[in-house]
């Protein structure tokens, strides 16, 4: 019944009309709950007491999921409280909760701390909010400063000094993550001189002369050398070119009225420059297949919808003109540019796209206004 042998003992002596019986706790230290009065019947197993010994205490705080590669039990952990302002307590971690919360990406970790007696009371008082420091334990590993990496998209990249104005854009493999650095596992080594500012500039320019290389979504060309032109297949050919300058135009200013009135005209322009070519020789063949496929603009109920349709129609129109301008002297003035981001002027749309002017100043018929002047010059 949980009585001590002095209390069994004593039992033989207790007076019979005495109705108490003392009941000691089976271990020391702190009420913190209380469910019974004096007088009170209670039945067998009923909560009595609450006893909590405060001899040694638990500090609880919460990992968030970037956290947890850093911490393990057995870390020391220094802890401050408000209610003992400059005294520091030393404890270690001594329990990870593998039940993880997934509202707060959160667990958490329990140091435990020995509390000593000082005036006949505990220092750290049940409940109290503490802030606590963990001294990790980092191998010497390779790191960069958090600034120096660019995380836009599935990869996290790096630009290296390669002296001389020069940068390499290096591919990383990121371990931990500090407040200031981040390991890297694989991508640089020991010695690299990372940009760390201006990174973002080197990058976008890099994407920039990467789509200005890439050749644009276009109809099949040849390589084969072209006939001459005969008077009749230069004049369809400058006629063809002057309605898609036009075209060019009119969505360059961001006029839909414009473009609907010369895409109707697409409808006889095509079949007199198919028929100005229909004894041509073979080589034109493929160019002249592009721009039949591309050539017949329908009316469009908006400027997204206009650049849809234009879109195969200027790529087809920028092979010809490249072409007349390696064959003919007459058309080498002709200007071909390339937008390195048409993907975000409809959807769908390729990463870059051609088109041609007859004059030299850029007019970009993709975002118009918005953004005139991008794109740069496509060499014959």
């Amino acid at each position: 019944m949980g009585l001590t042998a002095a209390q069994i003992e004593a039992l033989t002596q207790k007076p019979g009309d005495k109705l108490t019986s003392q009941i000691l706790s089976p271990i020391g230290g702190t009420v913190v709950g209380q469910s019974v009065y004096e007088g009170q019947y209670v039945q067998e197993g009923e909560r009595l007491f609450e006893i909590a010994d405060f001899s040694t205490m638990w500090f609880q705080f919460r990992a968030y999921e970037q956290d947890l590669p850093w911490i393990k039990p057995g870390l020391k952990v220094d802890i401050t409280t408000p209610s003992h302002p400059g005294k520091t307590f030393t404890g270690n971690i001594t329990f990870i909760d593998p039940n993880f919360e997934e509202v707060t990406r959160s667990t958490k970790v329990r140091v435990e701390l020995e509390n000593p007696l000082v005036e006949g009371r505990r220092q750290l008082l049940h409940r109290l909010y503490a802030d606590g420091l963990v001294h990790l334990e980092a191998p010497k590993v390779l790191t960069v400063p958090r600034t120096a990496v660019i995380e836009t998209g599935p990869e996290a990249v790096a630009y290296v000094d390669q002296g001389g104005g020069a940068y390499s854009r290096r591919v990383l493999k990121l371990g931990r993550r500090g407040d200031a650095l981040v390991e890297v596992a694989s991508g640089l080594s020991a010695g690299d001189k990372v940009v760390v500012n201006g990174n973002l500039l080197i990058d976008g320019q890099a994407e920039m002369n990467r789509s200005f290389a890439e050749p644009a979504a276009a109809p099949a060309t040849t390589n084969a050398a072209l006939t001459a032109l005969t008077d009749v297949q230069r004049k369809a050919v400058k006629d063809f070119l002057a309605l898609a300058d036009a075209i060019t135009a009119a969505l360059a200013a961001d006029r839909l009225d414009d473009f609907n009135t010369q895409a109707a005209k697409s409808h006889a322009a095509m079949p007199a420059l198919m028929d100005a070519f229909v004894n041509s020789d073979k080589a034109w063949h493929p160019l002249l297949k592009g721009i039949e496929e591309a050539g017949h603009l329908e009316k469009a109920d908006d400027l997204k919808a206009a650049r849809r349709s234009f879109h195969p129609f200027s790529n087809a129109a920028a092979a010809l003109a490249q072409a007349l301008r390696r064959s003919e002297k007459e058309f080498a003035s002709l200007k071909v540019f390339r937008c390195p981001m048409t993907k975000s002027a409809f959807e769908g749309a390729p990463k870059t796209s051609d088109w041609i002017q007859l004059q030299p100043t850029i007019r970009n018929p993709y975002f118009g206004a918005e953004m005139l002047d991008c794109g740069a010059e496509v060499k014959p």
